[in-house]
């Protein structure tokens, strides 16, 4: 138990340097947010919902995994102790997938803006390609509130698993 809070505790210090050290070197200039050039209030709600091609957030969904391009092997599962069924512990943790929950805002003009990483799945290059998917998708139908258009916040998991 020791062994792997040490351990754990070590992994988290070497990813935050390394997050660190890319930031610092501009290699990753896609994860950091762009500014908000905009004044007006950001909705987590509205009357009318943003909208992805007149569909729902889990269209858009749909889109970023069709068009997700990585390595299975970049999928590291962190390996898991199996509970102790004598001492009357159950596990609940999926070693399956790793989750990344991405953070974006819908414009009043229905442009994505200030797309960034909300927690990571701790790959690097699977939230960089998750990002480069959103920065590009097609433009979105506004949110409005009163009648006018405002901009809405969104956040999303997204699901890496391993394929073999």
């Amino acid at each position: 138990m020791k062994k792997q809070i040490i351990r754990s505790f070590l992994f988290s210090v070497i990813t935050i340097i390394a997050h660190s050290q890319l930031l610092a070197n501009n290699s990753i200039n896609d994860i950091s947010p762009q500014k908000d050039t905009t004044t007006q209030p950001i909705y987590v709600l509205a009357e009318v919902q943003a909208k992805f091609n007149n569909g729902t957030l889990k269209d858009f969904q749909n889109y970023v995994y069709s068009n997700l391009q990585y390595d299975d092997s970049l999928v590291k599962i962190p390996k898991y102790k199996p509970a102790r069924k004598d001492k009357g512990y159950e596990t609940s943790v999926d070693t399956t997938k790793i989750i990344s929950y991405i953070q974006f805002t819908v414009d009043n003009t229905g442009k994505i803006v200030n797309v960034r990483i909300s927690r990571s799945c701790g790959v690097i290059k699977l939230d960089m390609e998750v990002i480069r998917i959103i920065k590009n998708s097609p433009q979105w139908i506004p949110a409005k509130q009163n009648g006018t258009n405002v901009a809405q916040l969104f956040t999303i998991p997204i699901t890496f698993r391993k394929t073999k």
